[in-house]
C-alpha cells in the first residue's frame, strides 16, 4: 500500500460510534450474512476505510461460500480496507480470533520494501494513542490531527498478514509507518484456497512488538489491497472475535 498508512489514521477517527455483540466471554466482530448487512452494503457496525492518493478502492461483499458466508475482498490494483470501534482493554480481551482464505499470492508483494507493500489478506488491531509514550514529535504531530478532527488518531498498529515469502513468525516495521508492526502469521503458498483458522495474544504481541504493555484497543480493520504491484487478489474472511480467554 503506496499511501502511508498514516493516512488510515486520519480516516479512521470518523467512525461511526458500535460496540460488538457480546456473547459470554467474546465479542463477535464479524460473522457476515446477508441479512446482517448496513446501509453501506457491509456487515453492520463496519465501514470503509479510504486512503489518500489510492484511486482504486478493493470490492467487499458478502458471498455464500463452501456451504457458509463469508466477507469476500477482490482487489485489482486497488487500495482500502473496513474497520469497526472497540474501546477495550486488550488485557481484559487479550485473544484475537479469526478464519481467511486466500485464492491467490502476491507475486511481487515484498514486505520489507514500499513498492511492496501489498498484501492478499491482513488484520489490523490499532491502539489509542497514549502521549506519554510519545516523543515530541509525535505529540505536536497528533496535537495537531486533534485540533483538526476533534479526536486523536490511533497510536499504534499490529498487522497480521498473509504474505508470500516470508517466514512465519516474522516480525517487521511497516514499510510505510514504523509505529505499525506487522507480523506474518501465514506464507507461501501450502495453505492457499483453504480456510485458516487464527488466534493470537494482542497482548502479548504488542509487548514484543513495542515492548511495553497495550494500550486500548481503537479499532479492528480488515485489509486486502494490491495497489503498489498492480495485481489481482481475493481473500475472504469470516469468524472474527476477541475474546477473554
Amino acid at each position: 500500500m503506496n499511501a502511508p498508512l498514516a493516512s488510515l489514521t486520519l480516516v479512521a477517527i470518523l467512525a461511526v460510534s458500535w460496540m460488538p455483540v457480546l456473547a459470554g466471554d467474546a465479542r463477535l466482530l464479524l460473522n457476515p450474512s446477508p441479512d446482517s448487512l448496513g446501509d453501506n452494503g457491509l456487515p453492520k457496525g463496519w465501514q470503509i476505510l479510504r486512503f489518500q492518493n489510492v484511486a482504486k478502492a478493493t470490492d467487499y461483499s458478502v458471498e455464500a461460500d463452501e456451504g457458509g458466508t463469508a466477507l469476500k475482498a477482490v482487489s485489482q490494483a486497488s487500495a482500502s480496507g473496513i474497520y469497526t470501534e472497540v474501546d477495550l482493554d486488550a488485557s481484559e480481551f487479550p485473544l484475537i480470533a479469526w478464519d481467511w482464505k486466500v485464492s491467490n499470492l502476491i507475486e511481487k508483494g515484498d514486505a520489507t520494501t514500499k513498492n511492496g507493500d501489498d498484501f492478499p489478506a491482513r488484520i489490523i488491531v490499532a491502539f489509542h494513542y497514549d502521549p506519554a509514550q510519545a516523543s515530541l514529535f509525535k505529540r505536536m504531530k497528533y496535537e495537531i490531527v486533534r485540533l483538526i478532527y476533534g479526536r486523536y488518531p490511533p497510536g499504534s498498529a499490529l498487522l497480521y498478514v498473509w504474505d508470500n515469502r516470508l517466514p512465519v513468525g516474522t516480525m517487521l516495521d511497516n514499510a510505510n509507518a514504523s509505529w505499525a508492526k506487522m507480523i506474518i502469521l501465514e506464507s507461501g503458498p501450502s495453505k492457499v484456497a483453504q480456510w485458516v483458522s487464527e488466534r493470537r495474544n494482542v497482548s502479548e504481541d504488542y509487548a514484543n512488538a513495542f515492548g511495553s504493555d497495550p494500550p486500548r484497543l481503537r479499532f479492528i480493520g480488515i485489509m486486502t489491497d494490491t495497489d503498489d504491484t498492480g495485481e489481482q487478489a481475493t481473500a475472504y474472511y469470516r469468524h472474527l472475535s476477541l475474546n477473554r480467554s
